[in-house]
């Protein structure tokens, strides 16, 4: 990690058997919400997340290996308790997160039709997820379930982002999704 200021490095994150994980492919920093830890969560080249406590840099706190594949794209809910990642698989896996025991869990997976996951949103409120497929589509889930809930075809390539409007945006704004694609093609969604 780098101090932006004087632009020098302050501390690297270590883990176990790191070179043989791979690639860091994506990459989520945060506070925990009742501990105010800052941490760190990474997903790996050989399928796995690693978590790491930043104030003891030293090694992981712990990982867990969803998939057979590279982690492509993650996102954690609004309290980093819990998270969503996407592979060049055919599902995207549903983890929760327990950093004051230091857990990753999973909770369920959710199987797609068409493989590749180039990215993975969960809206602010915590109700809903998306993804962006290799396929073009962007797939919308129930959050706490996985319930596929649409399949929205408008990009003609792969859709490489997916975001949601902040939480504090304000009432029918909250509800806006907004996706990238390779097409180079922008589309504005609103959701219920």
């Amino acid at each position: 990690m780098y101090d932006g200021k004087t632009r020098k490095l302050v501390q690297t994150l270590s883990a176990e058997n790191v070179k043989s994980r791979g690639m860091c492919m994506c990459v989520r920093a945060w506070c925990d919400g009742s501990t105010g830890i800052p941490l760190v969560l990474a997903g790996f080249d050989d399928g796995s997340l690693l978590l790491w406590d930043v104030r003891r840099p030293s090694a992981e706190m712990t990982s867990l290996k969803l998939f057979p594949e590279p982690v492509m794209c993650l996102a954690l809910d609004g309290e980093g308790r819990s998270g969503v990642c996407g592979s060049p698989g055919n599902s995207l896996e549903v983890f929760s997160l327990s950093p004051e025991k230091s857990v990753i869990g999973k909770r369920f997976g959710v199987e797609l039709k068409n493989p590749g996951v180039a990215d993975v949103a969960v809206r602010g409120d915590c109700k809903i997820m998306a993804s962006g497929g290799w396929d073009g589509r962007i797939r919308v889930f129930g959050w706490k379930k996985g319930k596929p809930l649409a399949i929205l075809n408008y990009h003609s390539s792969v859709v490489h982002c997916v975001s949601f409007a902040g939480r504090r945006a304000v009432s029918e704004d909250s509800n806006l999704m907004i996706c990238g694609s390779k097409d180079s093609r922008i589309s504005l969604w609103k959701l219920y």
